[in-house]
């Protein structure tokens, strides 16, 4: 069985893997998916309540094609997530802004309104002007983290 009893890794069988510019061999395929599905027979409880008992190893493979999840336990696919809407504010653990937010939280909070065109629509100049032409402000958040290493930032893209 190409599941370690010790470990629980799984490990695809001999011969499985993807050469690019050569030809699949079926029969290889289809012992990987055979063996892939016995694996996910085994693991996962047949109501689909209880969570996998070990790591899955798709030697480096991704899932891809998962349909569109309908109940709140069915997997969701990158196009199901919501995208958080612009100018949503968090609080974030950590000192670097995550990807498309900037610093709410004072310097210079004057950011392009080329650029930042959907947040300046949003916000317009009701935190300031920016310099009047080319820029506008964003809002100022209070950053009362007690000590602990956060950022207050704004989503702009």
């Amino acid at each position: 069985m190409p599941r370690d009893p010790n470990s629980g890794i799984y490990s695809p069988p001999a011969n499985s893997a993807a050469i690019p510019g050569q030809p699949i061999s079926s029969s290889s395929w289809n012992n990987l998916v055979a063996d892939i599905g016995t694996e996910i027979t085994h693991t996962i409880d047949p109501r689909g309540e209880t969570p996998m008992a070990a790591n899955l190893n798709m030697g480096g493979q991704k899932i891809t094609n998962v349909t569109n999840g309908s109940a709140s336990s069915d997997l969701a696919n990158m196009g199901q997530l919501p995208s958080a809407p612009l100018g949503l504010i968090i609080w974030w653990p950590n000192t670097e802004n995550p990807s498309s937010y900037v610093n709410a939280t004072g310097g210079s909070n004057n950011i392009s309104r080329t650029t930042y065109a959907g947040l300046f629509a949003l916000l317009g100049t009701s935190y300031g002007s920016g310099d009047g032409s080319t820029t506008f402000t964003l809002p100022i958040c209070n950053n009362d983290s007690r000590g602990v290493d956060v950022t207050i930032c704004i989503k702009v893209l």
